[in-house]
């Protein structure tokens, strides 16, 4: 495959022919479009990911962008255990979108069910971030090495509830 092609993939998925132009797959095409016109003269791959959404890159494992694609998406995460499928990836993606979504709109992410003092909820997301850039072959633990130290912090907290 032609490197510049590899290199510009997504204003390739966006080009007459590209697998975002099919059925099923225009709201990820309007964005990605909407960036990179944004972007104009200045723009650059680097720039057009960095623009784009998190929902953009759940919504590239959803099952119509996904089939468009074929499994190409998949490559990114090389170190994935066998059974791990495209819909694994889209629910770890759609929960992690889920908990920066609840960060945004200022919501608690520390309580159980009732009012409880829980961290379970943050620790699951959590744990589907490292799972993720794991199999993406990231040294997750030294990225978050900060993170992994509060882990004491959040057990006391819960003890004291």
């Amino acid at each position: 495959m032609n490197q510049n092609v590899v290199d510009e993939w997504l204003v390739s998925s966006i080009q007459k022919g590209g697998f975002l132009t099919q059925k099923g797959c225009e709201r990820s095409f309007i964005k990605i479009q909407a960036a990179y016109e944004k972007l104009g003269k200045n723009y650059t791959h680097d720039k057009l990911v960095a623009e784009l959404s998190f929902g953009v890159w759940v919504f590239l494992f959803a099952g119509k962008q996904y089939q468009a694609g074929g499994n190409v998406l998949l490559s990114i995460f090389p170190k994935r255990p066998y059974k791990v499928n495209q819909k694994v990836i889209y629910q770890k993606l759609n929960q992690i979108n889920s908990l920066r979504n609840r960060v945004a709109h200022h919501e608690p992410i520390c309580f159980g069910p009732t009012t409880t003092i829980s961290s379970n909820y943050a620790r699951i997301h959590f744990q589907h971030v490292v799972d993720l850039l794991t199999w993406m072959d990231v040294d997750a633990t030294a990225l978050f090495e900060d993170i992994y130290s509060c882990t004491s912090e959040m057990d006391a907290l819960e003890r004291i509830a």
